[in-house]
């Protein structure tokens, strides 16, 4: 086919683009591997922009140091096959590209957050939106004139803000793909994806089939919302995670002691920006006390908030401060390897979160194994990111258990 007297060989993606873009404010493709999204969708935004001057186009994912191996490459291939890449209409340090007619192409990453706050688009494109947090996307989507365009592999938890928020909108499609779509694959290519039939079952899920699967990156791929974490009768134990730019964060958790324990998980707080005294303000809210009260952790009285808090002991200062506001907060222990103990002991349960704990929810959804350079083995490592509910559980579970339970209170 030809597009503005260029000659293209289009693939599913962009066909479905072209002939949706304008009904829909949301595209979204679910496709396995090789099944050609991102390429044709590369393809589409490169013969829009061609086509629509002045138009502005950005391309997002979730971090800028992925940007050159994957997308970036894809957008110099083709631009090469059309023979119309200009080496000195791209600038390498903001990664845009200027076409002839005043479009622009920009790539970022959204591990700069107030560089994407700021960025307006008339089509944004999310790339591989799976690790895409929900704030990211909102504040992408906030500043779309016209279409946003994202995709991912089904390797994703059925609470990713894509199946909450996105699909089931009015305006937003959703197109699914595999390799068998793909027309321009080898027979040698088609024989790699298919050999994971016998070898990988949920591998062949995702990648082979196009359709919902976990990724055995997963951290935790295995747990349940609930709305009875208030009439758990059970012991509670609390973290605290301290943070400034990212939030500091307050749980609550429960252990109930079953042949299989469960583990029930509340989120109280999740604000960043907090000192210590607006830490003892939250605090006092959330037991509904008034300002002019005195806090003692010498006094038991009859509140439902009233357990030792086990905070994050890298800052000592913070924990220093509470104290003298009078609540009971003693540091974690920290050390070589706690992290991963501390994932373990918390996959030692069944995992039951409070549904109206959000920010809990994402985080537990998203947590992913770090892969090896080789980009195939898995280490015992987390990714770094968004953690901090996740480090207060740890934190809490390290008292649950605890025969003697520690108390504040009013006096």
């Amino acid at each position: 086919m030809s597009e503005n007297g260029i000659k293209i060989q289009a693939g599913l993606q962009y066909r479905q683009i072209e002939e949706n873009y304008k009904k829909y404010s949301v595209l979204v493709f679910q496709g396995g591997t090789r099944s050609g999204k991102t390429y044709n969708i590369m393809m589409w935004l490169i013969l829009y922009a061609i086509k629509t001057p002045k138009s502005v186009i950005n391309v997002f994912r979730k971090t800028r140091s992925t940007i050159i191996g994957s997308v970036l490459q894809d957008f110099k291939d083709i631009m090469g096959r059309l023979n119309v890449y200009n080496p000195e209409s791209y600038n390498k340090t903001l990664m845009t590209y200027t076409f002839d007619n005043d479009a622009t192409m920009t790539f970022m990453g959204c591990d700069d957050p107030e560089k994407v706050k700021g960025v307006p688009s008339d089509i944004a494109y999310l790339n591989e939106v799976s690790s895409f947090y929900l704030e990211d996307y909102r504040q992408i989507e906030l500043r779309v004139v016209n279409t946003t365009i994202m995709d991912y592999n089904p390797n994703m938890p059925t609470y990713h803000f894509v199946f909450k928020e996105v699909i089931p909108r009015d305006d937003s499609i959703l197109f699914k793909s595999t390799y068998k779509d793909n027309m321009f694959l080898s027979k040698k290519q088609i024989q790699r994806i298919e050999r994971y039939k016998d070898t990988d079952e949920n591998y062949w899920r995702i990648y082979g089939l196009g359709i919902q699967g976990i990724s055995e990156e997963t951290v935790f791929a295995n747990f349940e919302i609930t709305d009875a974490y208030d009439d758990i009768k059970s012991s509670e134990y609390f973290g605290m995670d301290f943070g400034y730019n990212h939030p500091t964060t307050l749980v609550g958790v429960k252990v109930v002691d079953k042949e299989h324990p469960e583990l029930y998980i509340k989120q109280y707080l999740y604000k960043t920006h907090l000192t210590g005294a607006d830490i003892h303000n939250e605090l006092m809210i959330l037991n509904g006390l008034s300002s002019d009260s005195i806090v003692s952790s010498s006094a038991k009285v009859d509140m439902s908030f009233n357990n030792l808090i086990t905070a994050d002991s890298n800052r000592a200062d913070l924990i220093e401060e509470l104290k003298r506001y009078g609540w009971h907060v003693e540091g974690a222990k920290k050390g070589d390897g706690s992290i991963y103990a501390g994932i373990l002991k918390i996959k030692e349960h069944k995992i039951f979160l409070d549904k109206k704990s959000p920010q809990l929810i994402e985080e537990f959804s998203m947590y992913k194994w770090q892969k090896h350079r080789n980009g195939i083995d898995i280490l015992e490592k987390p990714e770094d990111g968004k953690d901090h509910l996740i480090d207060a559980v740890r934190y809490a579970l390290e008292n649950a258990g605890n025969e003697t339970p520690y108390f504040f209170g009013v006096v």
